[in-house]
Order: C-alpha cells, then structure tokens, then sequence
C-alpha cells in the first residue's frame, strides 16, 4: 500500500502541477510535442502500474479472507506442535 500512495502523489503531482503550469503559459503539444509525449508516457505508465497494484492487492485481501480460517487453524496447530514437543 506505501507503493501505491507513492505512485499516486507522483501522478497527482504530475497531472496538478505541470499540467496547470502549461495551461498558465500557453503551452500545448505542438509547442513541446517531446516533453509532452514523454510526460504523457509516464503518467500513463504510472496508471497503469497503480491499477495494476490495486488489483494485486484486491486478489491478496480476497485470498486472506477466503483462507482465514485455514491459516488460523495451520497456525494454531503449528504453534502447538512446536510448543508440545
């Protein structure tokens, strides 16, 4: 979860910021075709890594939840193995 905060201050930061900075001073793409490609490369990619993230972690909550009971009761028995021999 730090992970995906981190990568969502980042394209907060990106989109707020230099997006805002280039509306205040006129620029578009046709004046930084370069830059904006590249800036638009890495918002998108950092999207794309945030979504995939939060879908990872999605799948891990649901696996804790579905096998809850399996791994308190593994724990449970492995614990009093460990304790009663």
């Amino acid at each position: 979860m730090f992970i995906i905060g981190v990568i969502d201050i980042i394209i907060t930061n990106t989109n707020l910021t230099i997006t805002g900075y280039f509306s205040i001073a006129g620029i578009s793409y046709c004046s930084a075709p370069i830059f904006s490609s590249f800036l638009n490369f890495i918002t998108l990619t950092l999207w794309y890594a945030h979504c995939s993230l939060c879908i990872i972690l999605n799948f891990n909550r649901c696996c804790n939840l579905y096998f809850r009971r399996t791994m308190v009761s593994k724990s449970l028995i492995h614990s009093i193995t460990r304790d009663y021999t």
